[in-house]
């Protein structure tokens, strides 16, 4: 028994040390923890009003073309465009609705390529976002030769009309009324397809099918065209049931791979050289999903900016091209699930109490810096790793910018603190010498004081 006494108080004394040291740096593991929940709360602010997106596409592109250079494939979408040529100095007179007989005639001339699909990325909704198009009576001439056009090609060719959404008076959304509601494709409406033209804030998202209050939910424009070229795929990731493609919740969350803006341009050809059957033109059309698009400017030919431009992770580029990189994405599953919220706000937690231990047994100021930055650099790391072998998404820019203000916090204060502690060193240091300089007289003055 003595003996265990002995070892009790040996290792009590021991761990006293330990346990004061702990102790006395209390307050720094309190603000650790204040920091840190402080930097989770303003990170999940940031993140739903999709803030810093400039940055966020840049470190996607690095993410996912950079270091991940996988290839593109082949493409299997072609564009023909009403550029300014068309729409500024040719038959569609710069007009707004785009005139429709034109649009039949350029149809036609598609669907003699024989491609795999038509699309067109067009507006054709009601002046009114409601009812059945009465508002467009002005062009029925016009609208019947589009439809009659349309309803001719779908006898051999898929075709993708585009659909519109708003938001309702609830919050819901709305599927807005066009100038194809009232008009019949049978015997070949099996052959039509629709989905909706409006885009996520963040791009890099795959536009999901939604529940827009019909009858059946509504797929976007991307899964639309995926259903009409590639059916197979379409049914893996849509999952289709009684009212169509299923809705995406949260957990649904796709980002797709962007293409560069520059080989999309080589698979797009003008109106006219369709119109006037280059060769070239029609071999690049035929068996590729054909993208009916809009690339006037909005001023005058060649003036002002270009029409639906957005801003996205393979920079600005034409809405046409967004919904193409989506198609092209889930067509060669390049399309990558998003890690949830609640795992990455764990992850980074764990990340800063690790840094904060170490700091502790550090003493130089490289050595600090360096684990300092370490919480950010693994979350950058872990995104990638997560990217190249589970094929999943972690959204990191914005845990690697509150990881960043963590850090220069901690660092203010302990510059504040040394700070702090030189001001006292100085301080004793001038009355210490301030105490040797004192004049003789003073000194002896002193000695007499004393008796």
């Amino acid at each position: 028994m003595k003996k265990l006494a002995e070892s009790l108080r040996a290792g009590k004394a021991a761990l006293a040390p330990r346990l004061q040291k702990i102790w006395s740096r209390r307050f720094l593991w309190l603000r650790v923890l204040v920091l840190s929940f402080l930097g989770l709360a303003a990170e999940y602010v940031l993140d739903g009003q999709n803030a810093l997106l400039h940055l966020r596409y840049w470190l996607y592109h690095v993410q996912t073309d950079i270091l991940s250079p996988a290839g593109d494939g082949a493409l299997n979408t072609a564009f023909v465009a009403i550029d300014d040529q068309a729409y500024w100095l040719g038959d569609y007179a710069y007009r707004a609705p785009l005139r429709r007989d034109q649009l039949a005639i350029l149809v036609n001339a598609i669907a003699q390529a024989n491609p795999r699909a038509i699309v067109l990325d067009i507006d054709f909704r009601s002046p009114l976002g409601s009812g059945n198009g009465a508002a467009d009576s002005h062009y029925n001439d016009e609208t019947t030769k589009l439809r009659n056009a349309l309803k001719d090609a779908a006898k051999t060719t898929p075709i993708v009309l585009a659909r519109s959404v708003d938001t309702g008076s609830g919050g819901e959304l709305v599927e807005q009324a066009d100038i194809f509601d009232n008009f019949s494709f049978a015997p070949y409406e099996s052959n039509v397809y629709r989905g909706y033209i409006q885009l996520e804030f963040d791009l890099r998202k795959i536009a999901p099918c939604i529940d827009a209050g019909g009858e059946h939910n509504l797929d976007s424009l991307s899964l639309a065209m995926l259903q009409a070229a590639y059916p197979t795929t379409y049914k893996e990731i849509a999952r289709p049931g009684p009212k169509g493609c299923t809705p995406a919740g949260a957990y649904d969350i796709q980002y797709g791979r962007f293409i560069a803006r520059k080989k999309f341009e080589e698979s797009t050809y003008a109106a006219e050289t369709v119109l006037n059957s280059d060769k070239d033109a029609m071999r690049a059309l035929h068996q590729s999903v054909v993208m009916l698009c809009g690339t006037w400017h909005t001023h005058s030919y060649r003036k002002g900016p270009q029409i639906d431009l957005h801003d996205s992770p393979a920079d600005l580029i034409p809405g046409a091209y967004v919904h193409a990189n989506y198609f092209e994405a889930m067509v060669h599953n390049h399309r990558y699930p998003a890690i949830g919220q609640s795992a990455g706000y764990a992850l980074e937690l764990v990340a800063i109490l690790l840094a904060a231990a170490f700091m502790l047994r550090v003493h130089s100021v490289a050595g600090k810096l360096a684990i300092a930055f370490a919480p950010a650099l693994l979350m950058i790391g872990f995104s990638y790793l997560l990217l190249q072998n589970l094929g999943a998404f972690f959204e990191c820019t914005i845990p690697v910018l509150v990881l960043g203000c963590h850090v220069l916090v901690e660092k203010i204060v302990e510059w504040r603190s040394d700070a702090a502690k030189y001001g006292a060193l100085e301080a004793a240091a001038e009355q210490r010498q301030a105490a040797v300089s004192a004049p003789a007289s003073w000194q002896r003055g002193n000695e007499n004081s004393r008796g």
